[in-house]
């Protein structure tokens, strides 16, 4: 029986390597954000023209190439001590950034970065899914979902004001003092905690994963500004398409894969992981395509839209806290339900504005949209986390982040497509705002289908947790799938 001394201590360590997790995620979803919104002023700096996109390019490939091995290695080393790595490669690269004399240089850093990146997301998942008692994961969770919210919000304005003030170079100072922090508070956690299990590597695994991510991101990726049926596009989508199917047959066969895709065998973390497939569209489509809408129909500024968006972030960030409470207490269905209907709700409303439509209309059914994501998001994360054994779970979160990073790169470039198609581009450059409307009001219509298929699967989450002491399971009936 425990004693209040040691559970207030036991308390205390969950909070810290909550702590941890939340803050580190927190500075590489506030890297991502920084960086971007500093391109213009890099640019300027190192000639950087059409080259430029490497910059992003390098870290898109390098967050995909670090996620698949992810869960050997924490694994190998711990979670705890894993998750400092990561971080420590991080920030490795942000110093190599900082003082980047090219392009070049830059882009290769901004890899690195990537790699640390890439592992960060899944292995702090698992971290959290140790430390926290499974009755108290929602709420856990949430504070871990509302970091990779606000950082968005927070980004533009803030590396709006370092610039401004210094250089672009400072923008990764903010990494090297948040990441140094991290690592160290990390070397103190990871005291405690056990060594990890030596396993083989799966080399062949790797190279095929990491080719066929490579090929498959970068082809989805070009589908924005080109037809689908180009080399760059369509030939790069199908050679990676075909490598990873490879990929899942050698998984399948191997005794030691690097991602046991049998994890797929369980029908809730299945279920988990399509919601995380047809709700991508909704939470990119406000990232990617609804500031760009702002700009070219209601004629604001990049810095106008930034701000017309923030109430919808924020909306998230604290409802994504209230999506995983409830949980804890009455299970995933209702609030993915819930907030499934308010964002198609919310979606409907923005396939049908005109041209004349207040901008403060628009503004409010975006946080509205907001709510319903929040509301939503972290179930679907609790579920997937959840309804696979212990030793399971650092696979669990590698297969979710590479789920969400696809999912996510595949709605912006379809999206991207249907506007494209009706409007000449993305940005609706030299077309009547009525024209550009239209646009804009066909993808939010492809949203709401996706988000139609959303609610189908969300029937299928359980509707309450059996309850063990001081635990929270699926219920047996959930769990298996029955």
């Amino acid at each position: 029986m425990s004693v209040p001394g040691e559970e207030a201590e036991r308390a205390d360590g969950q909070g810290g390597v909550v702590g941890l997790v939340v803050v580190g995620t927190f500075l590489v979803a506030l890297d991502v954000s920084l960086v971007n919104t500093g391109l213009p002023a890099i640019s300027r700096d190192l000639q950087g023209g059409k080259a430029l996109n490497w910059v992003f390019l390098a870290y898109l490939i390098a967050v995909a190439v670090a996620q698949p091995p992810s869960a050997w290695v924490a694994e190998r080393m711990g979670r705890v001590t894993a998750f400092g790595a990561s971080l420590a490669v991080f920030t490795a690269g942000a110093v190599m950034a900082a003082a980047a004399p090219s392009l070049a240089v830059l882009a290769a850093s901004r890899a690195v970065q990537g790699i640390g990146a890439g592992a960060v997301f899944p292995i702090g998942l698992a971290v959290i899914h140790d430390a926290v008692p499974a009755h108290r994961r929602g709420g856990a969770f949430g504070w871990w979902g509302a970091s990779t919210m606000v950082a968005p919000m927070l980004a533009p304005v803030l590396s709006g004001a370092i610039i401004a003030v210094g250089h672009w170079r400072a923008l990764f100072a903010v990494d090297l003092v948040i990441g140094a922090g991290c690592v160290v508070v990390a070397a103190r956690v990871r005291r405690h905690e056990e060594a990890g299990r030596r396993s083989g590597f799966d080399h062949v695994g790797f190279l095929l994963a990491s080719i066929g991510l490579v090929l498959l991101l970068a082809g989805l990726d070009g589908w924005k500004d080109q037809p689908f049926d180009t080399l760059r596009v369509g030939g790069a989508v199908a050679a990676g398409a075909a490598v990873l199917a490879v990929f899942v047959g050698q998984q399948l066969s191997t005794a030691q894969p690097i991602l046991d895709l049998r994890i797929f065998g369980g029908r809730l973390f299945s279920v988990s992981i399509g919601l995380v497939w047809t709700m991508a569209a909704v939470q990119y489509a406000r990232i990617f395509i609804v500031p760009v809408e702002l700009q070219a129909v209601f004629g604001l500024s990049a810095f106008e839209a930034g701000l017309a968006i923030i109430p919808a972030g924020a909306a998230t960030a604290v409802t994504m806290r209230l999506g995983g409470r409830l949980t804890d207490v009455i299970g995933p269905r209702v609030p993915v339900v819930v907030g499934v209907c308010i964002s198609a709700a919310a979606a409907w409303q923005l396939a049908v504005i005109g041209a004349g439509t207040p901008l403060s209309r628009v503004v409010v059914v975006l946080g509205v949209q907001g709510l319903g994501v929040g509301i939503s998001m972290l179930p679907v994360t609790v579920v997937s986390m959840t309804s696979v054994p212990g030793p399971m779970v650092t696979q669990a979160a590698a297969v979710n982040s590479i789920s969400r990073q696809i999912a996510g790169v595949l709605a912006v470039a379809v999206l991207a497509a249907v506007i494209s198609s009706r409007a000449g581009s993305v940005v609706a450059d030299g077309v009547p705002a009525e024209t550009a409307m239209a646009a804009y009001n066909a993808a939010y219509r492809v949203v709401l289908a996706t988000l139609g298929a959303s609610l189908l699967l969300a029937m299928v989450l359980p509707g309450t947790w059996r309850r063990s002491g001081a635990t929270a399971v699926l219920a047996p009936e959930a769990a298996t799938g029955a």
